[in-house]
């Protein structure tokens, strides 16, 4: 490569593949930035060739480098996890039909309240969260045990109008009169950890009295325990059951999140640690993305999956 035209070439491809300053290259090559902005703007007044040949060199022996293609140097990826990403799997689907159909006016003939169920990991928060801000008229809380009715009733107050008011009373208002106006649906997370008298019971009143269609979202005894009131149990219009993730996920989730296509076998191993858990998927994603990073990986790997760090054991 002599011909000043192919050396620019591949100086700016350099410059370009490593995001080097003109700084950056002054101190790498030693020659000024006022040479480098005339050999790029084309009004170097020297020996041009000169010039590029000895930076090629400098560059070379920093290993930055960027030839024609045929050099063996590659640009540096700095791989990380998309936290924006939301994979769109079977346990989603059924989740938002759900709450689809609570919305729409079929619902007026049935059952208004329902359940989505799973152990922990499953994406079922997740997945609440994400259709509470994508599906107009959906609202989420995170209930909390230690919540006595009336934070329940201002929590919903605050989700529908931003406003937490002091009494009972007034948050009942407030609630009746904005569903008068829209038909809204409330997700409620963590149901599994509430109490009948106090928070699944006053729910229910609002269900009937607000027709405000509700949808209870916790852990696998959740069905179990809206069985204990058995008018409320009669008014779940269907229970969504979030299984484990499967191996489809978990390739589509590299493919969006970290911008990776996996291989099979790295894919297997990679579901066997995760145990159908998706928390579990995103934590090696993001150990996994700092260890190629850290190794200057281009692709992950067998040996990179064991390198990740074991998971705690449940318990």
């Amino acid at each position: 490569m002599n011909n000043s035209t192919e050396l620019l070439e591949a100086l700016k491809r350099t410059i370009d593949t490593h995001q080097l300053s003109l700084k950056k290259l002054s101190e790498i090559t030693g020659y000024s930035k006022s040479s480098f902005s005339q050999a790029l703007n084309d009004n170097y007044s020297g020996n041009l060739v000169k010039f590029l040949k000895n930076v090629k060199e400098k560059l070379e022996e920093a290993g930055l480098w960027v030839g024609n293609g045929k050099e063996d140097v590659q640009k540096k990826v700095n791989f990380k996890v998309n936290p924006t990403v939301f994979i769109q799997t079977r346990n989603v689907q059924a989740f938002k039909e759900l709450v689809l159909e609570l919305l729409s006016g079929e619902a007026l003939l049935g059952p208004t309240l329902g359940a989505v169920t799973g152990l922990t990991g499953r994406g079922k928060s997740t997945c609440a969260k994400h259709l509470a801000s994508t599906i107009e008229g959906v609202l989420y809380i995170r209930a909390l045990p230690f919540w006595s009715t009336t934070d329940l009733l201002r929590e919903i107050c605050f989700v529908l109008s931003g406003e937490r008011p002091r009494y009972r009373a007034k948050c009942m208002e407030i609630i009746t009169k904005r569903c008068q106006l829209r038909r809204r649906l409330l997700i409620v997370d963590e149901a599994d950890g509430l109490s009948m008298k106090e928070h699944l019971n006053p729910l229910r009143g609002i269900n009937e009295v607000c027709q405000m269609p509700i949808v209870f979202v916790g852990e696998e005894r959740l069905p179990e325990v809206l069985r204990e009131e058995r008018r409320l149990w009669h008014r779940i219009r269907r229970v969504v059951t979030f299984t484990d993730i499967t191996l489809a996920d978990l390739l589509i989730f590299w493919k969006e999140a970290v911008g990776l296509s996996l291989s099979r076998d790295v894919a297997e191993a990679l579901y066997r640690r995760c145990k159908g858990d998706f928390r579990l998927v995103v934590g090696d994603a993001e150990n996994a993305c700092r260890l190629m990073n850290t190794l200057q990986a281009s692709e992950m790997s067998i040996e990179i999956v064991e390198k990740l760090p074991e998971f705690k054991p449940e318990g």
